[in-house]
């Protein structure tokens, strides 16, 4: 067993000697000022300092199963285990939150965290420690769920910082043989993790159905939220003394009003109250609006759920009006809230406009806000402004997916021709059964739908979804090339920026290529201002025939810091760095280099890595960029030694 400073905790009669993985009083949760919030010793950590409307936390409990008695468990009694478990799933926790160095998104956190505790009841069950489970790869693969796609990816990411600490957990194993299993895997569910997409049928349908549903709602003029009001208001008046009996009488006379309404939109007596089913009814009309702002904006359901009650502004442009929702987003700053905001258009700004109406309705009999409440909601509960809907919501979800259009074989082979060889019954979705409707297929939709528009890019499309980078957009839009027009016909405007977007690209490898003075180096250049290529009737030096491969997608430009890039795939390289070191290295065959951009790039890098040796010499952060720097040096040096072309 681990052999580390052992420290004595209760555990019934008895006490239990545990190791002290980290300090019990070392901080691991902070507020707003930097001041602690929680220590490593307490059983709850507090997160609420990432939250702007309401507290978030993790409890650490030990586990309480039955351990099963057999002669290879490592413990005599069952709470010694417990314990030890649970003190093994708290360091393991933040020795993965504080890992990178920089703060973790909560959900990110809490992730982690709940494939930590699957680990911990797998352990228990076992009758093993947690540690000794996850160093055994013989254990891992036997017990890892190959199915569950977020558990294979938290569960790398975990052992990756078990093998790290490995020395202060007492721990010793092959993690590269483990690693690989799992990577496996994930290899083989890959296919069914991205979010299935809409059919341009379904989708149509869905927008439809919530449209009419909206329709609905602006038509009622607020009927249901006002019988909620009427009905609650009543319940507040009666005297708390008085008999069942009389209550009943006096509440069929006082609300014979509504029943009107209540018979309209299908109460039933022997079913739940009137209080409670026009409060069901209410959040029904609250789950229409969450998800027509999401298809109508992009945002993400908690973005959305998080929305302030006074969101939406306009601006006007070449005299038209244009609508803005403003909120907050959690994916930009690692997990702190971030105000940011979205276009929408007429029909999200209406559904905000409801949505609004309701709120202000609960207002007039809710509760007064909490001290820590921040602001009043969009899609607030019914009891009080300042708090979220009722989790709830998700089953009024459900019935909204149950009148969602049926399933067809030409939906079903239009989701084929955008993504060969996946199983859609495995994601719930065969012919004559109802589109399993998610939140995250708006996303996904608007991506895709407004990409093969052609008269969206990507770096518009990566602003409005809250993107960090544009591959993470191109992943989303995957498959628009094959997605059906849902709006243009073959005169369509879409279809005369496409050619224009060639014709630009066209230009822009014209200006910086062929007709380019300056030092040039790399892979594309090479090739295009070899002697083959320029005495070639038929290359990009013909007007004619270098736009035709353009609008082919044949040939591709778009500028860099370095110079550009013409590849017409994905590109490998890291997406989170500006600079292409990766294609540098490795004189990628679409680099286009421009000799005075890396002069200017160098003496920047030269810069940042003398000021990281005076400061912090020796630093992870000095390290990676030196590294970098020595990377753009070595091409500075194949650029001189290029011959050079006239």
């Amino acid at each position: 067993m681990n052999n580390r400073l052992e420290v004595s905790i209760s555990a019934g009669d008895d006490d239990v000697n545990l190791p002290e993985y980290f300090p019990p009083e070392t901080a691991v949760t902070w507020d707003r000022n930097g001041a602690p919030l929680s220590r490593f010793k307490d059983d709850v950590w507090d997160y609420s300092s990432v939250s702007k409307n309401h507290s978030k936390r993790i409890h650490h409990a030990p586990t309480n199963q039955a351990v099963p008695q057999h002669e290879h468990a490592h413990f005599q009694r069952a709470d010694e285990l417990a314990l030890r478990i649970r003190l093994q799933s708290k360091a393991l926790l933040w020795a993965y939150q504080s890992a990178s160095g920089v703060p973790l998104a909560f959900g990110t956190i809490y992730g982690g965290n709940i494939v930590i505790q699957r680990w911990a009841s797998r352990s228990y069950k076992l009758g093993v420690s947690l540690f000794d489970l996850l160093s055994s790869p013989q254990l891992v693969a036997e017990n890892i769920d190959p199915g569950n796609l977020n558990e294979l990816k938290f569960s790398s990411a975990l052992l990756k910082v078990l093998y790290r600490n490995r020395k202060l957990f007492n721990v010793a194993f092959d993690l590269h043989a483990v690693r690989d299993e799992i990577s496996r895997l994930r290899a083989q569910g890959k296919q069914f993790q991205q979010t299935p997409l809409m059919p341009s049928r379904i989708y149509s349908g869905v927008l439809g159905l919530l449209i009419a549903n909206l329709e609905a709602i602006e038509h009622s003029d607020g009927e249901i939220a006002k019988a909620l009001i009427e009905t609650k208001l009543f319940h507040a008046s009666l005297p708390s003394d008085i008999a069942r009996s009389a209550a009943a009488k006096r509440r069929r006379e006082a609300l014979d009003g509504i029943l009107p309404l209540l018979n309209r939109i299908g109460f039933e007596p022997s079913g739940a109250s009137r209080l409670n089913f026009l409060r069901g009814k209410v959040v029904e009309q609250q789950v229409t609006l969450i998800a027509l702002v999401m298809a109508f904006t992009g945002m993400r359901v908690g973005e959305a759920l998080n929305l302030p009650r006074e969101c939406l502004t306009s601006f006007e442009h070449e005299g038209r009006v244009h609508w803005i929702v403003k909120g907050f987003t959690y994916k930009l700053e690692s997990g702190e809230l971030k105000e940011t905001s979205w276009v929408t258009n007429d029909i999200g700004r209406r559904a905000v406009i409801a949505a609004q109406a309701i709120a202000k309705a609960v207002d007039s009999f809710g509760r007064a806000p909490r001290e820590d409440s921040r602001y009043p909601l969009l899609f607030c509960g019914t009891e009080s402004g300042y708090k979220r809907i009722s989790s709830k919501w998700k089953d009024y979800w459900e019935l909204l997916a149950d009148r969602c259009p049926i399933v067809d074989e030409a939906d079903l082979s239009e989701l084929t021709t955008m993504q060969l060889g996946r199983d859609w019954e495995l994601s719930g979705i065969s012919v004559g059964k109802h589109w399993p409707l998610r939140t995250h297929q708006f996303r996904r939709a608007l991506a895709v739908y407004a990409h093969r528009s052609g008269m969206v890019t990507l770096p518009s499309l990566k602003g409005q979804l809250q993107h960090i980078t544009e591959e993470m957009t191109l992943y989303y839009s995957a498959g628009f090339q094959n997605a059906a027009s849902l709006v243009f016909d073959s005169e369509h405007f879409s279809h005369e920026w496409n050619s224009a977007k060639a014709e630009s690209s066209y230009f822009g490898y014209v200006l910086g290529l062929l007709l380019n003075d300056d030092e040039v180096f790399g892979g594309a250049s090479a090739w295009a201002r070899s002697e083959k290529v320029k005495s070639s009737p038929v290359s990009v030096y013909s007007r004619a025939h270098g736009l035709e491969l353009f609008r082919r997608g044949e040939l591709a430009y778009r500028e860099t810091p370095l110079g550009g890039c013409t590849a017409t795939e994905q590109c490998k390289s890291s997406p989170l760095e500006p600079i292409p070191y990766d294609c540098l290295e490795s004189n990628c065959k679409n680099l286009v280099v421009f000799g005075k951009r890396l002069s200017h790039v160098i003496e920047s890098q030269q810069v940042v890595v003398s000021a990281l040796a005076t400061t912090s010499p020796g630093s992870v952060e000095h390290r990676l960029e030196a590294a970098n720097l020595s990377v753009l040096l070595r091409a500075k040096d194949r650029l001189n030694e290029a011959p050079k072309h006239v």
